[in-house]
């Protein structure tokens, strides 16, 4: 983060503004902070006991709302996992063993996580690192801890105290004198396929359901997290115990140290494919598709990362140079797809999306990114939006592109994009062409309604690309549908 910016939080419709800049914070811990911090940590066991503390068991569920993929659908879609986890509270770092089911596949997953504050990705680190058990002795050390004003939160009036950079709150219930939960603003840079796009993001997590254990100190057996003000997580514990372990418990996670180079292409050797002359498929975690007009380049999809769109534009320019890109299409309203639309956005692109889409990208735009600016965050502009609502032709010639809306089969009342180029006989399918291994209760009727677009608008086709797989030819596509259909 960076150690000089002036942060304004927004707490229960009151506004505190604090700056992390060197000699603004308060030299010595505010008295009435320390008063109440005190008391919070005598109220859960006292010092003592807390910093005795070593190695936790936490046993549990935890229920996740896939915002990223279903944000606009209520409900939203579920992850579930039951998890046991042993936790090393003075390094923080955590052994996490999971079974996750998600609504797209009926067998569960199980997963097995190192969890380290220094290199862990998505909101884990941070889950350990602000734990309850950690929490308040580190606004005790903290030599900026400082009252804040105080706020409501569902059950009444609590008190705020804030230390640190970036800036965390904690919540103290008047009578009680427990922790009811922390809050801060920060960014999610690791977490891509969620939070990262949104920039500084507001991130708030609530305890309750206060449990005296065994060993004489209480902990918070239900957890929940909310991100910009949308409930994201609501943890449960079935068992908290101290148990005995050691550091060798804890493996060094994979891929530990700093974020390697952004790296174009799948990281697996396969770089870009030119699937037709002027048509370049560029693989990865999510697919982007190059077309090639007489007058500028088509972008298709701009995932993953503002970082990520800038080495596709580099590949752009190498590959053809001097010519511009003379558009984006946006073929979902699914974060992670459009986690780079930022940087096409402070280039004044044009972007094709379909409604809801249209709708992701405004707000992508206007999300703050003051702690680690991008370009656009440098110099704002309005994304020149092209929203289709039925079909759109770009471009002609040989790579003209067709672009047409299908409905989500999903039932969630929304639209999706396809790209057609009828000179080619390809059809870029977007996120209609999901992987069957990964989404075996939903693949079907992503297919089904591919194949009916196909009909309907009486497309030629013979190639399939998409966001996830390599192409494929159409008649695969067929040929698994009527398998299916004839298992009834």
């Amino acid at each position: 983060m960076l150690a000089g910016l002036a942060l304004t939080a927004c707490e229960g419709g009151r506004t505190a503004a604090h700056s992390g800049g060197p000699g603004q914070r308060n030299a010595v811990p505010d008295s009435a902070a320390r008063r109440l911090v005190r008391r919070a940590v005598d109220a859960m066991g006292g010092e003592g006991i807390l910093r005795g503390l070593r190695y936790l068991r936490l046993r549990g569920v935890e229920v996740t709302a896939m915002v990223g993929v279903s944000p606009d659908s209520e409900p939203p879609r579920l992850l579930h996992a039951s998890f046991d986890e042993l936790r090393d509270v003075r390094s923080a770092r955590a052994l996490r063993h999971a079974e996750f089911r998600m609504v797209m596949r009926a067998d569960p997953i199980p997963v097995t996580q190192v969890i380290d504050t220094a290199t862990s990705a998505f909101e884990a680190a941070e889950s350990v690192a602000y734990a309850p058990e950690r929490l308040l002795l580190q606004a005790l050390d903290a030599p900026d801890l400082a009252m804040a004003p105080d706020t409501a939160l569902p059950g009444g009036a609590v008190r705020v105290v804030r230390f640190g950079t970036p800036s965390v709150r904690i919540y103290l219930d008047p009578v009680s004198g427990l922790p009811r939960g922390w809050s801060t603003v920060r960014t999610y840079p690791r977490d891509l396929n969620v939070w990262a796009p949104w920039g500084d993001v507001r991130s708030r997590t609530l305890f309750g359901s206060w449990a005296l254990e065994p060993t004489g100190f209480r902990y918070p057996r239900t957890i929940t997290v909310m991100r910009n003000g949308t409930p994201y997580r609501r943890i449960s514990l079935l068992s908290v115990h101290e148990v005995q372990a050691s550091p060798d418990s804890f493996p060094t996670p994979p891929g530990s140290g700093p974020p390697g180079p952004v790296r174009l292409g799948n990281g697996r050797g396969s770089g870009p494919v030119e699937l037709a002359p002027g048509v370049v498929l560029v693989p990865g975690a999510y697919n982007v598709e190059l077309v090639r007009q007489e007058d500028g380049v088509v972008v298709l999809e701009a995932p993953h990362s503002g970082a990520y769109s800038r080495r596709v534009l580099e590949a752009i320019a190498r590959r053809w140079p001097g010519l511009p890109v003379k558009a984006l299409v946006s073929t979902t309203d699914a974060w992670p797809h459009d986690a780079g639309v930022r940087e096409y956005v402070a280039r004044g692109v044009p972007i094709y999306a379909p409604p809801r889409g249209a709708a992701l990208v405004r707000r992508l735009a206007s999300a703050p990114y003051r702690l680690e600016p991008d370009s656009l965050q440098r110099a704002p502009r309005s994304p020149d939006l092209r929203v289709v609502h039925d079909t759109a032709v770009v471009g002609s010639g040989a790579n003209r592109l067709i672009l047409a809306a299908v409905v989500d089969p999903s039932g969630e009342g929304g639209r999706l994009l396809v790209a057609y180029l009828p000179g080619r006989r390809l059809l870029y399918a977007g996120d209609l062409l999901i992987p069957r291994r990964f989404e075996p209760e939903f693949w079907l009727g992503a297919w089904t309604a591919l194949l009916d677009g196909v009909r309907r608008h009486d497309w030629t086709v013979d190639t399939v690309t998409a966001l996830h797989d390599p192409p494929v030819a159409l008649s695969s596509v067929r040929e698994a549908v009527a398998a299916s259909d004839a298992k009834g």
